[in-house]
Formats: C-alpha cells, sequence, structure tokens
C-alpha cells in the first residue's frame, strides 16, 4: 500500500520531467523503483539519527552513502547528464507548486500574476527556506520565512495580489 502511495506521488510531482525527456513507461517504473528504495533508506538513517540520540553529524557518512546509491543508479535509468536536473527539480517542485496554485487563484481574480511576477515569486520562496533537514531533499514550505516572502514580494506584487499569497500561504500550513 506504501509503494502504490509513494509510486503516485512520485508520477504525479515528476511527471513534467517525464513528459519533457519522453521517458518510456520502463524508465518510468525503474526510476519509481528506485525512488521507493530511496525512501526506505533514509527511513533507515532517521532511524539511525534517532537511536544515536539525534546525533545528525554521525549520519552524515550514510547519508552521503544514500546519496550517491540513489544518483547512480538514477543515472543508469535518466543518463548522467540528467541527474543534477532532476534533483534539482525534485528540490524546488513544492515552492514551483505553490506558485502554480497562487497562479491559478489569482487568473480568476482579474488580477493574474504575470510571467515575471510568478518567477520572482519563486526565487523569493526558494531563497527564504530554512536549511533542509537531514534527509529532507525538498523546501518545506512550511520552514519558509513568510514574513520575509510577504516583504520581498511588496516589490513585484500588487496588494490583491499579497493578500492572496497570505491567503494561500495560510491555507497552505494547515496541510
Amino acid at each position: 500500500a506504501m509503494a502504490k502511495l509513494l509510486d503516485a506521488r512520485f508520477r504525479r510531482m515528476d511527471g513534467p520531467l517525464f513528459r519533457r525527456w519522453s521517458l518510456t513507461d520502463d524508465q518510468i517504473q525503474r526510476w519509481s523503483a528506485v525512488e521507493l528504495q530511496r525512501a526506505s533508506d533514509w527511513h533507515d538513517i532517521s532511524e539511525a539519527i534517532r537511536r544515536a540520540g539525534s546525533d545528525v553529524a554521525a549520519a552524515a557518512p550514510m547519508e552521503a552513502q544514500a546519496l550517491d546509491k540513489f544518483n547512480t543508479a538514477l543515472a543508469g535509468i535518466i543518463g548522467a547528464d540528467r541527474v543534477a536536473e532532476a534533483n534539482h527539480y525534485e528540490k524546488v517542485h513544492p515552492a514551483q507548486d505553490f506558485v502554480d496554485r497562487l497562479t491559478a487563484e489569482t487568473s480568476t481574480t482579474g488580477n493574474p500574476l504575470s510571467s515575471q511576477q510568478a518567477a520572482a515569486l519563486f526565487q523569493t520562496i526558494t531563497s527564504q527556506n530554512a536549511p533542509p533537514q537531514p534527509g529532507l531533499l525538498t523546501i518545506n514550505l512550511k520552514a519558509v520565512d513568510w514574513d520575509k516572502v510577504s516583504t520581498e514580494a511588496q516589490a513585484y506584487l500588487t496588494a490583491d495580489q499579497l493578500a492572496q499569497l497570505k491567503s494561500v500561504q495560510i491555507g497552505r500550513a494547515h496541510v
């Protein structure tokens, strides 16, 4: 059951990459299996950290080994030249998803975000994210400094857009 849930999440999140790179069903299935193994590895690392009394530094070699293992397996599926792009895409996906949601919501109000505003907001969100926790490879929207995002966004969003930003952000914080 957990494997199916992770596979569905993976396909939804990374679908744009699959289409852009014209990946085959076999490549997608193999990538999904590698993602499932990575989730298992990160769970094991989290458990090791817990058993070590939250000694995160002691887990650093395990994290590096797990990441190397993942990147090597992924390179065998999509090619070494695409691994960095795939990792970056995965890391920033939550921020892009948030900006896309806000863009959709503002488009219904008559004051939609322009592509320049959306790009600026994406950069602001990714720059205001707290350093990731061990094993967390993606931006954590709950760790974003939303006060700083709002302050910076005043330079390029309208008052109505800022209000919607705060509304979407508040709704997202409770997810």
